[in-house]
């Protein structure tokens, strides 16, 4: 067995690194957002619970989550999506709990048509569902399914699994994640009333797993990731536990950052977690507060909040160069990583017109030596030099979605304003 030994760390704030924006509300009547999966830039999928019911169903975006469409996934049998994960934009998995013949089935199901139908792939005799499934794939045929104690490994989308056992006791799974089809990091809770967390770790594509057994209390594990081969982070925490717990060998050594300290100030426990690299990640609260680090998890800052009536950040996705925090009410905030578009000024407000806009956008650049435009992604879509007082931008070959607009005045003053084209 492999323990842990603790670091203590203190937590500051810093300048704002990245600009996250609001995007729109998946639904207006969400009561729960479970999972969230952007298989692309633009096209994306979540689960969510409607008010007024208990059923669960999927609601996709296919603008960047400027308007989302409810997929009506079949209520039968009570579903429960407890993870979805899409390889592209019409290929994606669900892990789902149904109510079949008086108990809980686990189930792994498929789609090829982007959510419109499914087909049930799972393994033969899955454990019954008494907690959470999680499920990943690389590509189209080759994925993981976690359940209870176990890992199944299917090579032909699901028309086959092979299973490991990892845990002889009881044990749950909580997320699962392979850097490649060889390095793949697995964690999730003990089992025990001291709901400590656990993890494995395979360096062979799952042919032997090692075992990491966490020594402190309320440290369930809630979400994993293989950031490298060598580097590999896991966030622990229930009730009043918070921990980091990273190693930079591969799982041979564990580091543990217990966020006490910060988490002290909020009250807040830890939901979600993306790295970028191996040093700059993202951590959501349930709270609503989405962390920062660019340190491997040494300090953090505040870069977003979703307001008390939007809490809890449910999960972190990025694609490209677009990063996605959806709430638990089903709020969305997007980000780009491109510098040219971080901006740390207020936008500023009926700068022009119309917006949304289709076929042109009208702006007043009085004393403007510079106007610019760019999309989300960083690329630079419109430029002109030394404007006229009121100038039109043609806007109607654009895609429709938020781009951010840049003036700069003859003292180097900079403002910033968005365009909305539907």
């Amino acid at each position: 067995m492999k323990y842990l030994f603790l670091i203590l760390v203190t937590f500051s704030t810093s300048t704002l690194w990245g600009q996250w924006i609001d995007s729109d509300t998946i639904a207006a009547n969400i009561i729960k957002t479970n999972t969230l999966s952007f298989p692309s830039s633009s096209t994306g999928y979540a689960t969510v619970v409607l008010s007024g019911s208990s059923q669960e169903t999927i609601f996709k975006t296919t603008d960047a989550a400027l308007s989302w469409t409810d997929l009506n996934y079949p209520s039968n049998n009570n579903a429960e999506l407890q993870n979805l994960h899409f390889v592209d934009d019409q290929n994606g998995y669900i892990a789902v709990r149904e109510y079949n013949t008086g108990v809980f089935d686990m189930m792994v199901k498929k789609t090829v048509d982007g959510g419109l139908s499914w087909t049930d792939v799972s393994p033969l005799h899955p454990p019954l569902g008494s907690g959470k499934a999680t499920l990943q794939f690389l590509t189209v045929d080759s994925g993981y399914f976690a359940v209870e104690n176990i890992v199944y490994t299917t090579f032909n989308s699901g028309q086959s699994w092979d299973s490991d056992t990892l845990v002889t006791t009881y044990g749950n799974f909580r997320d699962i994640d392979f850097w490649d089809s060889q390095y793949g990091v697995v964690g999730g809770w003990d089992g025990t009333f001291a709901y400590s967390g656990i993890l494995f770790i395979t360096n062979n594509g799952g042919q032997t797993w090692s075992e990491v057994q966490i020594p402190q209390t309320y440290s369930s594990i809630v979400a994993v990731q293989r950031v490298s081969p060598t580097h590999i982070y896991a966030l622990g925490s229930e009730f009043t536990g918070r921990y980091l717990f990273r190693s930079s060998d591969a799982g041979s050594s564990w580091d543990t950052l217990d966020l006490t300290a910060f988490a002290a100030n909020n009250s807040a426990n830890l939901n979600s977690l993306h790295f970028l690299d191996e040093n700059r990640g993202y951590i959501g609260t349930d709270d609503g507060q989405l962390l920062y680090t660019t340190d491997a998890g040494l300090n953090w800052a505040s870069v977003y909040n979703f307001g008390v009536l939007n809490s809890g950040v449910k999960s972190i996705e990025f694609s490209g160069n677009i990063g996605y925090a959806v709430s638990n009410m089903g709020r969305i905030a997007k980000t780009s990583l491109t510098n040219s578009v971080q901006v740390n000024n207020e936008f500023s407000p009926l700068i022009g017109f119309p917006n949304p806009c289709s076929d042109y956008f009208r702006i007043n650049s009085k004393h403007q030596q510079t106007l610019a435009v760019f999309s989300l992604d960083g690329q630079l879509i419109y430029e002109k030099l030394k404007p006229d007082n009121q100038f039109i931008i043609p806007t109607k070959e654009w895609l429709n979605g938020y781009y951010v607009g840049r003036l700069t005045n003859k003292s180097g003053k900079i403002s910033h304003f968005k365009i909305l084209k539907q």
